[in-house]
């Protein structure tokens, strides 16, 4: 506990870094994106955490190449919201928490169930982080998973420590471990069979592989698909870029969609913004810190596609039956998790790549629980206005991840943890619209953000990107359903239940689309203003001098119009 007061009376955590001076002069300067570098990684971990491992794995070994343009497309839909995100905490320095409280009110029924959604949505992506920790402390240490599931628990209060040495210093380790997750799956691409031309599926295809039971000739009357000949998504590296989708890959394609784009960095993000103070009565200042920031973001994002690309493209390698491997069929290659990507890799590859593996997957599942802990210390804050320690929020978040994902692992064992991770990936999408709507609508209103609100095209972008969202959260719906092998009076009942689930679900949509922004931005600034105060007035002494106060010109909320 000494330690930990050193810590507390030491706090440099919420230390700012001022730019202003840098983004003074109206013209590119590498210092200032220097300084600007940093949060965009911090989300980036979203992108590259153990759920989106083992769906990029699902997604490799059951349809091969098929599914890269998705993880292009989720990179793509993540960058547009991660760049309206930070726009509006860089605008209006409040997080879209707390402006979602200024507009829909303190407490009232919209606002408790936009935060238990989100909440929700934390609890979803700690679950893979931690169950992801757990498999690679079974890989790399042979500790028993739910062992792995109870050590994972204490990085909380390690993670506590790193965050009093300042962001900055938080920034950096997390851009190491990025850069060791890409150095790790690079190294497993080069080693990995990946078809870069060619591969087109042989015309006695099914001959590849092992006769029926009935002991007629292989390819006698088989057909793609049967039991004993898997499927033909034959197909180059490159052509998985092509917009292309089969019926079955419809649920690995969502899981890919809310595994990448998580509905709690839209929070983060905003909320990190505030660690780089910019005057936003000075319309140059703004306009450059929101460059930077695109800059920062877009490089991020492209390492993490890159490395989600990676996982992909090793898994469709080998796992997926080629002649690059034999025409090699993975047994239960649905079920396929981290234990058996490890096994098959050091089969298949070398020795040495089951255990870069569990590196590059214990360096996601450290790295990712910082983003959850983060977001939920500004969802707590924006939804309630209701301030909590940070050790307490951090223990508090962990525990309610670690509790369910100790039960799979306890009780159902590795099988049961991969689909806890593939379950919570589909929740994620369904959860994201009810960030992406207000996201959206607060960044269009030029009343908020004057003249850095959304301009026509992108506003048609963004309408475009949340239809896709949810048209495709639908159309798993419906063929989940009405593919699925139920009986009828089982399919009507499931029809009513998930019909009324649906209805509910969009009504709360189309009620968040509809309802017209009413909130003016002084009201809102004089809010802002007042969160700020009550948490400097809330906040321990310290023990260490302070940095002077901020001069009344940095102080100011007002956005020029």
């Amino acid at each position: 506990m000494g330690v930990l007061k050193t810590l507390r009376a030491n706090d440099k955590s919420d230390h700012i870094v001022l730019v202003e001076d840098d983004c003074a002069g109206d013209r590119f300067s590498w210092s200032a994106l220097a300084k600007f570098i940093g949060p965009g990684f911090l989300v980036s971990i979203a992108y590259i955490d153990p759920g989106n491992f083992l769906t990029d794995i699902q997604a490799g070994a059951r349809f091969n190449y098929m599914l890269l343009w998705v993880i292009v497309l989720s990179t793509f839909l993540g960058l547009v919201l991660q760049v309206l995100s930070a726009r509006l905490g860089i605008v209006t320095h409040a997080h879209l928490a707390t402006m979602c409280r200024l507009e829909y009110g303190h407490r009232t029924p919209l606002t408790i169930a936009l935060w238990l959604l989100t909440e929700l949505a934390i609890i979803c992506s700690d679950i893979p982080e931690v169950i992801g920790s757990a498999y690679a402390m079974l890989l790399l240490f042979k500790l028993p998973l739910w062992v792995g599931v109870l050590v994972t628990s204490t990085s909380t209060m390690a993670l506590l420590g790193m965050q009093y040495f300042g962001v900055r210093t938080l920034e950096l380790f997390i851009g190491l471990l990025v850069l060791l997750m890409g150095a790790c799956f690079f190294v497993e691409a080069g080693l990995a069979p990946i078809a870069w031309g060619g591969a087109e599926c042989p015309a006695d295809w099914c001959s590849h592989f092992a006769p029926p039971p009935n002991g007629t000739d292989a390819g006698a009357s088989a057909s793609p698909g049967d039991d004993w000949c898997p499927p033909d998504y034959c197909m180059n590296f490159w052509r998985g870029f092509a917009p292309v989708i089969k019926a079955d890959a419809l649920a690995v394609a969502v899981g890919l969609l809310g595994a990448v784009v998580m509905p709690h960095n839209l929070y983060l993000h905003s909320g990190l913004m505030g660690s780089r103070h910019v005057d936003t009565s000075s319309p140059v200042q703004v306009k450059w810190a929101i460059r930077y920031n695109v800059i920062e973001s877009s490089l991020s994002l492209l390492v993490s596609c890159a490395i989600n690309v990676a996982v992909l493209a090793v898994a469709a390698a080998v796992f997926y039956p080629s002649a690059n491997n034999g025409y090699r069929v993975v047994e239960g290659v649905e079920d396929v998790g981290f234990e058996d990507a490890e096994q098959l890799l050091s089969d298949s590859l070398k020795r040495a790549a089951g255990k870069i593996f569990g590196i590059s997957l214990l360096a996601s599942g450290i790295s990712s629980t910082i983003t959850g802990t983060y977001a939920g210390q500004f969802v707590m804050e924006g939804f309630l206005d209701l301030r909590m320690a940070k050790w307490k929020r951090n223990l508090l978040t962990r525990s309610v991840a670690i509790v369910p994902s100790l039960v799979v692992a306890v009780v159902s064992g590795p099988g049961g943890a991969n689909l806890l991770i593939i379950v919570s990936s589909i929740v994620l999408s369904f959860q994201l619209p009810f960030a992406m709507i207000p996201l959206i609508k607060f960044t269009n209103q030029k009343r908020l953000m004057g003249s850095r609100a959304n301009k026509p095209a992108m506003k048609v972008l963004c309408m475009l990107l949340a239809a896709v969202v949810i048209g495709a959260n639908v159309a798993l719906i419906v063929t989940t359903i009405f593919g699925s092998d139920m009986s009828s009076a089982m399919l009507a009942l499931a029809g009513v239940l998930v019909g009324t689930g649906f209805l509910l679900y969009f009504a709360l949509l189309l009620w968040l689309i509809r309802r017209p922004v009413r909130m003016e931005w002084p009201a809102a600034a004089a809010a802002a203003a007042a969160v700020a105060a009550a948490a400097a007035a809330a906040a321990p002494p310290r023990a260490v001098p302070q940095d002077p106060e901020p001069s009344p010109k940095r102080a100011k909320l007002s956005v020029a119009v």
